[in-house]
């Protein structure tokens, strides 16, 4: 995560349930990806999932929240143009 405060809390899950937000599924989801596909490694995995929160922050600011399938979205923009 970058360096300051968090702007992004919780999420929508597609129950429609309200959850506390949390990165490190994020980056955890990532990984599984990496490993199936034998690239990249954790420290990759939590860099990209950074660039996920920041996009997310942009996006929703402080009282946005984001469903998890914007959130998916948003990884998925994030491996393609990594590579």
């Amino acid at each position: 995560m970058p360096r300051g405060k968090r702007t992004i809390s919780f999420i929508y899950k597609r129950d429609r349930r309200k959850v506390k937000f949390n990165q490190t599924k994020i980056t955890d989801a990532i990984y599984k990806a990496m490993v199936a596909t034998k690239t990249g490694s954790k420290k990759k995995a939590k860099e990209l999932s950074d660039k996920v929160v920041e996009i997310l922050e942009k996006k929703f600011g402080k009282k946005g929240i984001p469903r998890v399938e914007q959130i998916q979205d948003i990884v998925e923009d994030v491996l393609i143009s990594d590579g």
